[in-house]
């Protein structure tokens, strides 16, 4: 299980930091200043992200157990 989710956060930080690159949203909440808009696209883009990775890793591995 722990393995299974450390794979999940591995691969959803390297397609967020793909969508971050090609959109052009670098931001750091805790070096930049405060900006609300950049602070939820941000967060919308790792919510994406995860949730893109973790559906395809659970399938995969649930055709594996069949």
């Amino acid at each position: 299980m722990l393995k299974k989710q450390l794979v999940i956060i591995s691969i959803a930080y390297f397609l967020a930091t793909l969508i971050r690159g090609s959109v052009g949203v670098f931001y750091n909440p805790f070096f930049d200043d405060f900006d609300l808009i950049l602070l939820l696209k941000d967060f919308m883009i790792w919510v994406l992200s995860y949730t893109i990775v973790s559906v395809i890793v659970s399938r995969v591995t649930k055709a594996e157990h069949e």
